[in-house]
Order: structure tokens, then C-alpha cells, then sequence
């Protein structure tokens, strides 16, 4: 038993332990990212750029993806919403580019982004709160994965159940 235990959680490390952990998009250290030539920011949306209830982000978000930009960094949002009206607000206010229903993990996501930006694992980060979905997929292509804690409360019953599983798996399984 305690060796098939050893062998989930070196799976789980694998593919679930980000690259960096950090408490928000703006505790992470752009200039080291762009001096590793890491310019490529994909960018999940809900809990990471703003709650899921707010149907835009705040000024704060719009002003450093803005920077970025002139930083000379490529910014790109991906998100699984479904919640179409909602995300169009958010890519005019955000001003950037978005893959929208993406169906992260998938592989073929990845691919689509690469192709479409031009991005390649090399120089490409990608920035969420899900580990089975942002920091996974992030893993199984080989970008580097930041992983942020959700930004506000879920009122979902389900979502909270599903965000304190990953938080006990990150706090648990992946850091030691």
C-alpha cells in the first residue's frame, strides 16, 4: 500500500506541481520571465484575472496586462467558460486576444494556441488556479506552469468542494 501511495504521489508531482506558486497575478516576477525569454503569458480567467461573478475584472488587471504588452510580452486569455456574453465583456475591457470553451487539459488546445500564436513551450508560461486543468495542461505541453490561488469565493457548493480538494492535494501531495 504505501508504495502504490509513493507512486500517486510522484505522478501527482509530475503533473500537477506548477513550476512557481503565488498568491496573485501580480506577486509574479515579469522581468525574471522575460530575461528567461519566457514572453508568451496564457492567462485562465475565471479566479485568476478576476472572480467568477464579476462579469469584468478590475482597473488593476487591465493596467498591468496593458504593461505587459508594452513590456513587449505576447498576452493571450483561455478559459472553459461557456458564459459567452460575459467573456466578450471581458476581452474588450482586458483588451487581448482569448480562446474561449478551450477544453483545458486537452493536448489539441495547446497545439491550437502554439499554432495560432506562434508560441512554442519554450517561451510560453501559462498562469492559472486549477491544477486539473490549467496546471496540467500547462505540464503536458511543457510550458511553464504558475499556479495562482482563486481570487475570491466560489458561491457554488461543488466549486468550493472541488477548489479545497485541490488545495489539499497542492498543500498535501505536491509541496514538501
Amino acid at each position: 500500500m504505501k508504495l502504490f501511495l509513493v507512486w500517486i504521489q510522484q505522478l501527482l508531482r509530475k503533473w500537477l506541481k506548477p513550476d512557481l506558486i503565488v498568491k496573485s497575478i501580480f506577486e509574479i516576477n515579469y522581468d525574471e520571465l522575460m530575461d528567461r525569454g519566457l514572453t508568451n503569458l496564457f492567462f485562465d480567467v475565471d479566479n485568476t484575472l478576476t472572480e467568477r461573478s464579476k462579469s469584468v475584472p478590475e482597473w488593476k488587471v487591465k493596467k498591468l496586462l496593458r504593461e505587459l504588452k508594452e513590456r513587449g510580452f505576447s498576452v493571450y486569455l483561455v478559459s472553459n467558460s461557456t458564459k459567452l456574453k460575459r467573456m466578450i465583456k471581458i476581452v474588450s475591457f482586458l483588451e487581448c486576444r482569448m480562446t474561449l470553451q478551450s477544453m483545458k487539459p486537452l493536448p489539441f488546445v495547446y497545439r491550437k494556441l502554439r499554432k495560432e500564436t506562434g508560441a512554442s513551450p519554450a517561451n510560453s508560461v501559462f498562469i492559472g488556479d486549477q491544477l486539473f486543468t490549467d496546471i496540467l495542461g500547462a505540464r503536458l505541453n511543457r510550458f511553464l506552469a504558475i499556479y495562482t490561488y482563486p481570487s475570491g469565493q466560489e458561491l457554488s457548493t461543488l466549486r468550493r468542494f472541488y477548489i479545497a480538494t485541490e488545495k489539499w492535494i497542492l498543500e498535501r501531495a505536491l509541496v514538501s
